[in-house]
């Protein structure tokens, strides 16, 4: 019994040193939904998929801002925000609830629809566009499919173009990307400048798994080509403990910085924007050593 005593505490403390939980107030035991993750200094961004809602927090998990986008293009209309990626004063974001790409323009303050030169409108559901990532030395933009058929996904690959009040993407390629099974899924895309790879997060029922596929892995892919991700690091065993602490652990977003994998939970209930609802348990917003 003693052993058995000794053992819980070890792995407590080992949890604790590989996880390192930030704690969010009560705002987001609600059903807010969060699809997209960024941390830009010494802010951390979260964006709601249906509600049009940003909020910035500081390090320690404090909301100090935030701002509703319901605005512009998006004005009155129902969405389904599942990635983002930072383009120089703004966000490209995909729209999954009818397959586009919208750019959010800080220094204006509203949302355009991106002409991407590419019908996506059928990247929707089940096979929609969950992540988006920015390589701004090669200009390229990859939007992610959640997955395909045959136990694969895809990469839609575009060139960043300038244009008028938001940027024009010109299709490249499509690039084909294993999933480890059918039961898996990609659920965000992150581009790391530091070592030129691409981050995936993989998720099933009590799974998730960072892959990552190097830049120019990519660049060499044809359409015949089949890319096999790497595993980088298979985080189950430290979100799974959450459970029991009624949290919400469909882990949606993901995002690198410091040395640090962020990762956060959607805890949605319902279809449509409800954020006064409480949610299907807490938000979850960790960070584990790289």
């Amino acid at each position: 019994m003693r052993n058995l005593f000794l053992l819980m505490i070890f792995n407590n403390i080992l949890f604790a040193a590989k996880a390192q939980q930030i704690f969010l107030t009560s705002v987001f035991n609600n059903s807010l939904e969060i699809s997209y993750l960024a941390c830009q200094k010494d802010k951390i961004l979260l964006l709601t998929e249906k509600c049009k809602h940003l909020y910035y927090l500081d390090e320690a998990g404090n909301i100090i801002g935030e701002q509703s986008i319901d605005k512009g293009y998006i004005k009155n209309k129902e969405v389904e925000i599942e990635g983002a990626a930072w383009l120089k004063n703004g966000l490209l974001i995909t729209n999954e609830k009818v397959g586009e790409i919208l750019y959010l323009n800080f220094s204006v303050g509203t949302v355009s629809k991106v002409d991407a030169n590419y019908d996506m409108s059928s990247d929707t559901g089940s096979q929609g566009m969950e992540g988006i990532a920015i390589d701004s030395t090669r200009r390229l933009c990859y939007v992610l499919k959640e997955k395909s058929d045959h136990n694969e996904s895809m990469i839609r690959v575009f060139s960043i173009l300038e244009g008028q009040g938001a940027p024009r993407l010109q299709f490249v390629k499509n690039v084909r990307i294993r999933l480890l099974n059918n039961e898996w899924r990609f659920a965000d895309a992150f581009y790391n400048t530091a070592d030129d790879q691409l981050y995936f997060l993989e998720t099933k029922k009590r799974g998730y798994r960072v892959v990552k596929v190097k830049s120019s892995d990519l660049e060499k892919a044809t359409g015949e080509n089949l890319v096999n991700p790497i595993l980088h690091k298979d985080l189950s065993g430290l979100i799974n403990p959450f459970e029991q602490k009624k949290f919400n652990t469909n882990i949606e977003g993901l995002a690198l910085k410091d040395g640090s994998i962020y990762m956060v939970s959607d805890n949605a209930t319902t279809s449509t924007c409800s954020s006064s609802i409480l949610g299907k348990g807490k938000t979850l917003l960790i960070k584990v050593p790289f």
